[in-house]
């Protein structure tokens, strides 16, 4: 049986469950630099986690406008395995997603992802490259939680990769990470900080679909410059 799939932001904030949802969380949009700052991937797990995917850098940037589908997600690797993480091959349900170009050079895009007929998110993510391959990201914070007797603040940064090459059929070697990157968690409930967790379409390509429609934007168009309220997210960063 395949599992929910994750996300998003790795997934978002988090209420005490086995899945987390972000409502209203802010998003901050690193302005592009052709590089990734160390703000998106610390540089304590930089190395480590390019050894499970590709990280592109650059902007020389390939158009990845269009409408996607995964549909063999599967766990590649998680450095908290054994200890909250998937298993390598783990299952999980289809992601459909969609890049739509913003900038006239390519350097910010919309992203959304839906499964099924649920919309999870939609950002603004920065984009880099060089020929065909790409690496898109974004960073996303949750607003700052506090349980039912106010003792305890819950608080997450997250960042999500997303790296392929984009081709006429669609995006081969499609991987995407997740990675906590800093977090106020004293129940200890969320992944670990620099705890990273990576995902990959099995048979080797994220195809092309035709468009589907999406929900109103609750961001505007073009606002790269800071913060925007995100659309119900699902994602899976518990221990």
């Amino acid at each position: 049986m395949k599992t929910t799939y994750l996300h998003t932001c790795f997934l978002l904030l988090v209420s005490m469950a086995m899945t987390a949802c972000l409502n209203n969380d802010k998003m901050t949009v690193v302005l592009p630099t052709g590089t990734v700052s160390h703000n998106v991937i610390p540089d304590e797990i930089r190395d480590v986690l390019t050894d499970h995917i590709p990280v592109y850098e650059g902007n020389e940037i390939p158009n990845i406008s269009g409408y996607f589908l995964a549909d063999n997600v599967v766990s590649l690797y998680c450095s908290d395995e054994g200890s909250g993480g998937y298993s390598p091959g783990e299952s999980f349900s289809d992601e459909y997603f969609y890049f739509g170009e913003i900038t006239s050079r390519g350097l910010i895009y919309e992203y959304m992802e839906r499964e099924g007929s649920t919309y999870f998110s939609s950002n603004l993510v920065q984009v880099m490259g060089d020929g065909n391959n790409f690496t898109a990201y974004y960073v996303t914070e949750s607003n700052r939680d506090v349980d039912k007797d106010g003792t305890n603040e819950t608080w997450s940064k997250i960042s999500t990769i997303l790296s392929g090459t984009i081709t006429s059929d669609g995006i081969t070697n499609w991987k995407k990470a997740i990675i906590m990157v800093d977090k106020i968690d004293p129940l200890n409930k969320l992944m670990a900080v620099n705890v990273y967790r990576v995902f990959e379409e099995s048979d080797g390509i994220a195809e092309r679909i035709s468009p589907w429609t999406a929900p109103e934007r609750r961001h505007a168009p073009g606002n790269a410059s800071g913060e925007e309220e995100k659309l119900p997210s699902k994602a899976s960063i518990n221990q």
